[in-house]
């Protein structure tokens, strides 16, 4: 059997020419510019020059790790990134450095402040991908009012991310509380909470 690989992806194909001297192979999703070879259990050829793949779209295979904090680093996994003109998270833009460009490409992606929970994208002039699985950013409290309260009493928490909360505590106290929005959760303060 004949493997055909376009710079490291591998390839279909049909033979077309008599004596099998030729072959019509299509370029795969995922491949970059670089060297076709042909192998078999026998040896492996190269091709002479390189072969250009044009308007190929990058395409985002996985990315780790799944969850952090703004500002942390997050490795994205995939084909096609060389080029890459922006990567951004939930629409956000991130910082960016591309840390392979031959087979399987990786993207350091540093991410924003206001990051939010939600798909990464990377676009290149053959088009945007985007990861097939949610990066999520962990909460983060901003503020909070009143300073002071008695128990019972409900204060407004501010801040961000906080959609997928399943727990707020006072100290080591859990209390009553409702997701007002991403930045909003209206919290009630526990019979045995204390203060700060």
């Amino acid at each position: 059997e004949v493997y055909i690989r376009f710079n490291g992806v591998q390839a279909s194909y049909t033979v077309t020419g008599s004596g099998g001297s030729q072959i019509s192979a299509t370029i795969p999703v995922g491949a970059t510019s670089g060297f076709i070879t042909a192998s078999n259990s026998l040896g492996i050829a190269t091709s002479p020059e390189v072969f250009t793949v044009t308007g190929t779209a990058p395409v985002i295979l996985d990315f780790f790790p799944k969850g952090g904090a703004p500002g942390s680093t997050v490795t994205l996994y995939g084909f096609g990134f060389s080029g890459t003109t922006a990567v951004k998270l939930n629409g956000k833009t991130a910082g960016f450095s591309i840390t392979s460009t031959s087979g399987t490409n990786q993207i350091s992606a540093t991410l924003p402040s206001d990051a939010t929970t939600g798909a990464f994208t990377v676009t290149t002039a053959g088009g945007t991908a985007t990861s097939s699985t949610n990066f999520f950013v962990w909460p983060r409290i901003t503020g909070f009012s009143p300073a002071k309260a008695t128990a019972g009493s409900a204060v407004v928490i501010s801040g961000a991310n906080f959609t997928t909360a399943n727990e707020v505590r006072l100290e080591d106290t859990p209390g009553l509380f409702s997701v007002d929005s991403n930045s909003q959760i209206t919290f009630t303060v526990p019979a045995r909470g204390k203060t700060k």
